[in-house]
């Protein structure tokens, strides 16, 4: 649990692998957070400011601001909050705000989200519920070059997939 702490001024570099201030946060709860005033590297790989990816992890007033991100690579994955989320059992992601977050894809990219780049399901069958809810997205600005014709980039999340199951946007924004 964060208990109101903010971690700031840090870089991170994801051009040899994947990463995040957390690089999987699985079954874990993350409360009370700030991350702010960071610069990230992403070449093809994920990068999620948080987390490159959350499974069955319940995330709560956590606050991401003053991020600037390059890609090195046309095949990056960049997020606000986390780069992926495995759809399967009772995930929460709730009251986060994401802040002045500037993503330059001059070199591409695949996926880039003001939240999450995307949610999977994992496996044949997901259980639970998925619920998403008091997210903010303010001043978000990405900067891309799609040479290859094949970039997805949305406000709170960069793809959707046929296949999840109960996953619920409620009150929700992006601004600026």
């Amino acid at each position: 649990k964060g208990n109101g702490n903010a971690v700031s001024n840090f870089e991170i570099d994801a051009t040899a692998g994947h990463a995040g201030f957390f690089d999987v946060l699985e079954w874990a709860t993350i409360e009370n957070l700030t991350l702010s005033d960071i610069t990230a590297t992403v070449g093809n790989y994920r990068f999620g400011v948080l987390s490159r990816s959350i499974n069955q992890t319940n995330v709560d007033n956590v606050t991401v601001k003053n991020v600037n991100v390059t890609t090195a690579g046309s095949e990056a994955f960049v997020a606000g909050l986390f780069c992926q989320g495995t759809v399967n059992s009772n995930m929460e992601v709730n009251n986060c705000t994401v802040e002045n977050f500037t993503v330059n894809a001059e070199n591409g990219a695949m996926i880039i989200g003001g939240i999450t780049g995307f949610v999977q399901k994992n496996g044949t069958e997901a259980e639970g519920t998925n619920i998403f809810e008091n997210l903010n997205v303010k001043n978000f600005k990405v900067i891309a070059n799609d040479t290859d014709g094949y970039c997805n980039i949305g406000g709170l999340v960069g793809q959707t997939q046929s296949v999840w199951q109960n996953p619920r946007f409620n009150n929700c924004s992006v601004s600026g």
